[in-house]
């Protein structure tokens, strides 16, 4: 597998390792998402692993700032290549590590009075003192690269982390590309914008497939597998195919289209704040022979998922949430899908 920064047409560069994410709403659009009362029957930031940046993104002995799952955080690198995450305030007198901080070797520096952190969030140096203060620990959080993504794990109830995540075989795999697709901001809830992994109806009223079939779910743990039969519309006319989704947790959706090519992709949602959440893609997609490029099938399927997600956002944004909703038959599938959720919400 080969790395490319190639985004798909219209697509914008990920900026999720920004303190401020790459989005689309303006100041009074946020300012909205703040004042509506509360949309959703259950807290916004449900146990999981959520994406935190692009592995490439981030560069040995950087010192980043970020806010995400309600709380400003940091995210270093070590002169060694090791990655690590914190809540971003120095337990000394409160400094924001990510703004003037800096990496001597494998140590954390605060800029506000130079006391160094190991990778554990130990204070291990106070250079005008020759003692350590075993009180002033850094909040670490669990960091797992995988997939070229840097995720972290948030316990709802303070738990570790429950379950691994998964490594794609294609990630693996020297034929395919790896591009980093658009993160944008949308006004909604993780659990609302990975319902629509079992929502098979909407494929064809939102996105236009030419049609869809039913919905097969296995359950195992943090893992649900879907498979829905979807009809899809191609220059060369309808191809009969599916869409299997592995969902893991909620903050993880990996896709492999069925019947046009061989590609896998990983649709990451992460918690921002109380209503706000961040989303995006990273392909793996077949490159063309002799180049580190995708292939032009490749290319086509990035800008279809990029469109769809442009698709979905506006109904997203402005849905209420029913916690007991009218049905249809068919629908089943999101009645199971809400139950296999409930599991990451704790008491």
């Amino acid at each position: 597998m080969t790395e490319t920064r190639n985004i798909p047409s219209g697509a914008r560069a990920s900026q999720a390792h920004l303190a401020a994410p790459a989005h689309t709403a303006t100041t009074a659009e946020e300012q909205n998402a703040v004042e509506r009362p509360a949309r959703f029957p259950f807290p916004f930031a449900p146990s999981g692993w959520y994406q935190l940046a692009q592995q490439p993104d981030i560069m040995t002995g950087s010192v980043t700032p970020m806010h995400y799952l309600g709380r400003d955080l940091v995210l270093w690198r070590t002169e060694l290549g090791e990655i690590r995450a914190a809540e971003a305030f120095c337990p000394h007198l409160g400094a924001h590590l990510g703004y003037g901080g800096t990496i001597e070797g494998e140590l954390l520096t605060c800029p506000f009075h130079g006391w160094r952190f190991d990778t554990s969030g130990v204070n291990v140096q106070i250079p005008y003192s020759d003692r350590t203060n075993l009180k002033a620990h850094l909040t670490c959080i669990p960091v797992a690269v995988a997939n070229g993504v840097v995720f972290a794990w948030h316990g709802s109830r303070g738990e570790p982390p429950g379950w691994e995540v998964p490594v794609l075989d294609e990630s693996l795999d020297r034929s395919f590309v790896r591009v980093a697709g658009e993160r944008v901001l949308i006004r909604s809830h993780v659990q609302e914008l990975l319902e629509n992994v079992v929502d098979v109806a909407h494929f064809q009223f939102v996105h236009h497939t030419a049609g869809f079939g039913s919905v097969e779910l296995v359950e195992q743990g943090p893992m649900l597998r879907s498979t829905a039969g979807v009809v899809f519309v191609t220059p060369k006319g309808n191809v009969d195919g599916s869409v299997v989704s592995e969902l893991w947790g909620l903050g993880i959706d990996i896709v492999r289209p069925k019947g046009i090519l061989h590609a896998a992709v990983i649709f990451a949602v992460t918690p921002v704040k109380d209503g706000l959440v961040e989303a995006g893609y990273t392909f793996f997609v077949p490159k063309k022979h002799g180049t580190n490029e995708p292939t032009n099938l490749g290319r086509a399927m990035m800008a279809d998922f990029s469109k769809q997600l442009e698709q979905d956002i506006p109904i997203w944004e402005h849905k209420a949430y029913k916690p007991s909703p009218a049905l249809a038959r068919g629908d089943g599938p999101i009645v199971a899908f809400r139950r296999w959720a409930y599991q990451f919400y704790g008491d």
